[in-house]
């Protein structure tokens, strides 16, 4: 996540990228991202079946929601060698 939404050459700029502003949104999205995958999806890899709270799943499932919400609308540069 840090690699893919870093305010520093990243590979999903999720704006221009042209003010501090830009920048600290950018730093924002990628540590809601970070967070999402440790608090969210590792430990819920290795917990027993049926330890979920509902509201703290619909919290995380909100949150990503979030994130998914802004990719989409991101201009994702190709990939070198790409058509």
């Amino acid at each position: 996540m840090n690699s893919a939404f870093s305010p520093n050459g990243p590979r999903i700029p999720l704006n221009p990228l042209t003010s501090d502003s830009d920048r600290s949104e950018q730093q924002g999205f990628m540590q809601i991202a970070a967070g999402l995958m440790l608090a969210g999806r590792n430990p819920r890899a290795h917990r027993p079946a049926g330890d979920y709270d509902e509201d703290e799943i619909l919290d995380l499932l909100a949150a990503v929601s979030l994130v998914h919400r802004r990719l989409d609308n991101a201009a994702v540069p190709k990939a070198s060698g790409s058509q």
